[in-house]
């Protein structure tokens, strides 16, 4: 899917600009040991129904969901996949309220 293709992109950039490599080192791992990372998008979620405060259609918005994705490490060319979740960082269709923790 693209929204999956996105955030492979978005893990290999993070990886390319040394994101990755910092944070593991600082907890102690290898990148290859992400299992699994949280993506929060600055739109509204499709899981409010109607349109939101810019317009949009929920099947125009993203639904808060997790799956796994396969990606190879620039850096080691290692394969390995990664659990993903996706959600909104706002709540509801309109305003600046953000995401209920059991959203996430």
């Amino acid at each position: 899917s693209k929204t999956a293709q996105a955030l492979k992109e978005a893990l290999d950039k993070a990886e390319d600009e040394g994101l990755l490599s910092a944070f593991a080192s600082e907890v102690g791992v290898r990148v290859e040991d992400f299992d699994s990372v949280t993506f929060l998008h600055s739109g509204y979620g499709a899981e409010f129904f109607g349109t939101d405060c810019d317009g949009a259609e929920r099947w125009d918005r993203l639904w808060a969901h997790s799956r796994s994705i396969g990606r190879q490490s620039s850096m080691t060319g290692n394969s390995h996949r990664v659990l993903y979740s996706l959600a909104s960082a706002l709540w509801g269709k309109c305003g600046k309220g953000i995401a209920r923790v059991g959203m996430l």
